[in-house]
């Protein structure tokens, strides 16, 4: 039974109302609805309902017609005996064909929750740093545990099932939506695009984070000093000391993946980190875990990439619906070639369908990708979306190995607070110093990470971020793609030559002249990272490079062309090439 002193809520109709004559017919009808409901709870039959709703109708400023007075009478009647109202909840008024005035009163009911937001187009709720996803049927129930649902145009109550179909796909905003966006959820306190930290339990509305903190985790102060920095630095060094890196440059891009996870809203795309070795058990895994026990404070479950594209499109679209804040793949050992990772590195939200339903999802893309394999190899577009950490132990047992200063991944998990305190410390170091830019190189489509991680880097004392990039360019290349990648910058040097002359010299130039763009854009990824034409290192690297491919025929779809060499000058021995066509 509805008790007397119960407001029954009907609400208006969805955007501005033709005139003022409607809204005044609106609240009579609410009016006369409650009072009609609180009057038959106080035991009037049918009849003598119908009499006092008539009586009261003509009190109003705007009276309703015969007929919809008699509507008025039948529905608040049967609402009110109804045996499965719930007492206990308010009552939402309306017509189950007029969706949009519903669902202003459902968003009010709905908005108090503080666990639920939307997500990648959907309805999500947050519990214990995870998100779960609802359904229709998920809406459903949480609607009908905060109301009872009367349709004022037909006899009885109704589930609201239409309008939980439009709060679960609906846009932010949209029809009185108040429900909040959220962009993801973290574990560690992370800086917001402000450069401010964000380290406070629970809900931020400025980076649309959600911070669920796994483990103690102490605050840093706002006021660190350079050398605070460095030792920062020198300690996570010291952390990983025992890991045998190829060089400096692979430990320092080891430090900048851990960095990564806490300025990642600083640093647009993030391309993917490769760590490398020549054989098993040199402690590739080992690194990839203690990166995710700094991310989560869980060790990671590895998981393999997909052998196909409709695989891994389906992997990528169904993982960052868990809005992750690393993804692991352990073992890669085959060429890495794939347009969908590809396109999932540089993509700063991952579109798709959803599984199962003709839907299109917009998913963050936040996730730190991470792939360990042996001499892992490149194909297609994936060189210059990656970096790598490579390990060398210069032995043909490494797991054999010992002496070791810390146990890990057990060090990282015991130390997690202080290692996260010490790559928040470096960042806002930086930051506090003005954003000091680093000189390590610049990837294109990552300029944004390269300048924040390298910049911290340096300023705390780590130089060499990403210097092994031209290695990893010529070490990871698969000879086939390579192949290819020579055939199309051969046609784009005979495209801008013909078949006259050049020397090395002038083709470096010409690959750093704007007006002959498709030279350096063509170039294969074996060569590294392309020089000025008055850089001696990049001039050696690519004459030997093509002095290498002389006498090679290269097929250029119709045509055949030959990279030809002669002696311009023998005092010199400058050398000139072209491309003969055969």
């Amino acid at each position: 039974m509805m008790r007397n002193d119960e407001i029954v809520r009907i609400p208006q109709e969805g955007g501005e109302l033709e005139n003022l004559n409607s809204q005044v017919l609106m609240e009579t009808e609410k009016t006369l609805f409650n009072y009609g409901c609180a009057m038959t709870a106080r035991g009037l039959n049918k009849s003598e309902l119908s009499i006092l709703m008539f009586a009261k109708n003509g009190q109003m400023v705007a009276p309703l017609s015969e007929e919809k007075i008699r509507e008025l009478v039948e529905t608040a009647f049967i609402f009110a005996l109804r045996d499965d109202v719930n007492n206990s909840l308010p009552t939402i008024a309306g017509s189950k064909r007029q969706l949009v005035p519903l669902l202003h009163e459902m968003y009010d009911s709905l908005s108090p929750d503080s666990t639920l937001f939307r997500h990648g187009g959907g309805l999500v709720s947050v519990r214990d740093g995870v998100i779960g996803h609802h359904t229709p049927d998920t809406v459903l129930t949480l609607l009908s545990r905060r109301a009872n649902y009367v349709d004022v145009k037909q006899d009885g109550m109704f589930p609201p099932t239409r309008a939980a179909n439009a709060i679960l796909f609906a846009s932010p905003g949209s029809d009185g939506d108040k429900i909040r966006p959220l962009e993801r959820v973290v574990n560690v306190p992370v800086l917001r695009k402000d450069g401010t930290v964000f380290d406070s339990p629970g809900y931020d509305a400025t980076s649309r984070i959600f911070y669920h903190p796994t483990g103690n985790i102490q605050k840093i102060g706002s006021n660190s000093r350079r050398q605070e920095a460095i030792d920062a630095a020198a300690w996570l060094l010291d952390m990983v000391g025992q890991f045998p890196f190829e060089s400096e440059f692979d430990k320092t891009n080891y430090i900048g993946l851990l960095l990564t996870l806490v300025v990642r809203e600083l640093c647009g795309c993030v391309p993917m980190a490769l760590i490398d070795a020549p054989s098993a058990g040199t402690g590739k895994s080992l690194l990839a875990k203690i990166a995710h026990v700094v991310a989560t404070g869980t060790l990671p479950e590895f998981g393999v990439l997909p052998s196909d594209e409709p695989e891994m499109r389906k992997a990528f679209t169904s993982r960052l619906q868990e809005s992750p804040p690393i993804l692991i793949y352990d073992n890669a050992d085959e060429v890495i070639r794939s347009a969908v990772l590809a396109a999932v590195i540089t993509s700063d939200v991952w579109q798709d369908r959803q599984l199962g339903r003709n839907r299109i999802l917009h998913l963050p893309m936040r996730a730190a990708l991470v792939v360990t394999g042996n001499n892992i190899r490149l194909g297609g577009d994936m060189p210059r979306r990656c970096y790598r950490i490579r390990l060398d132990a210069n032995t043909a047992q490494p797991w054999t190995r010992g002496g070791f200063k810390h146990r890990l991944p057990e060090y990282a998990t015991e130390n997690r607070g202080e290692i996260i305190a010490a790559l928040l410390t470096m960042a806002q170091v930086w930051i506090i110093a003005g954003h000091p830019k680093g000189n390590n190189v610049r990837i294109g489509s990552f300029e944004s990470w390269c300048e924040v991680v390298g910049g911290i880097l340096e300023y705390a004392g780590l130089n060499g971020f990403l210097g092994n990039l031209s290695k990893m360019y010529r070490d990871t290349a698969d000879g086939e793609d390579d192949a290819e990648q020579w055939a199309c910058w051969m046609g784009a040097i005979h495209a801008h030559w013909g078949d006259n002359g050049f020397t090395v010299k002038q083709l470096a130039s010409a690959m750093n002249d704007l007006n002959a763009m498709g030279l350096r854009d063509a170039a294969p990824y074996s060569l590294g990272e392309i020089g000025a034409a008055s850089d001696r290192a990049w001039l050696t690297r690519l004459g030997s490079a093509l002095h290498g491919r002389k006498g090679q025929v290269f097929n250029l779809g119709e045509a055949q062309v030959k990279l030809c060499q002669g002696i311009v000058d023998s005092r010199m021995k400058q050398k000139t090439y072209w491309l003969a066509e055969k």
